[in-house]
């Protein structure tokens, strides 16, 4: 819950949502995302929630396909009465750039990282790219927490990366 002087996600939150459908083609997604100036986007089946994507998550992807096949778990999701700092601590624990945020159980409004950020007043997040500190579009791969940049720039793994053993 928050204190007096800390505000609640209602207060910060970005709404209307920003929404689209599962079957819209990922290279569409992206254009709307860059009209809309958003990153995180709820996606429906009708009024059925499907997840929330990020654009770093349609980049994965093929062009056409669609958005719902970039989904890889349940969106994470807070009532509007919960304070910046639930969100910090839900986004910290759970590694994702986005809370959806609900009104009896319905969805109303969203919450990035960045959102967050502005308002944490002293809160700490618990990830960032290890590489570079970002606090955008991080991922966790099996050896690290990476940002887009750094994980496009490290390229694939190499033999050399690998815990092989041997002489030497």
């Amino acid at each position: 819950m928050p204190t007096p002087s800390e505000p609640t996600l209602e207060s910060i939150m970005r709404s209307p949502l920003q929404q689209m459908t599962g079957e819209t083609s990922a290279i569409d997604a992206l254009h709307l995302c860059a009209v809309r100036g958003v990153h995180h986007v709820p996606l429906f089946d009708g009024v059925r929630l499907l997840g929330i994507v990020c654009t770093c998550d349609l980049e994965e992807i093929a062009l056409d396909a669609p958005v719902k096949s970039a989904v890889r778990r349940p969106p994470v999701m807070l009532d509007v009465t919960a304070s910046v700092s639930d969100a910090v601590r839900c986004m910290s624990d759970q590694v994702v750039g986005s809370v959806l945020v609900t009104r009896a159980g319905e969805p109303v409004g969203i919450v990035t990282r960045e959102d967050v950020v502005r308002e944490a007043n002293g809160h700490t997040m618990n990830f960032h790219c290890e590489s570079c500190g970002a606090i955008t579009h991080l991922k966790q791969g099996t050896r690290a927490l990476l940002c887009l940049d750094c994980r496009s720039s490290a390229g694939p793994a190499s033999v050399d990366d690998e815990e092989l053993g041997g002489s030497g």
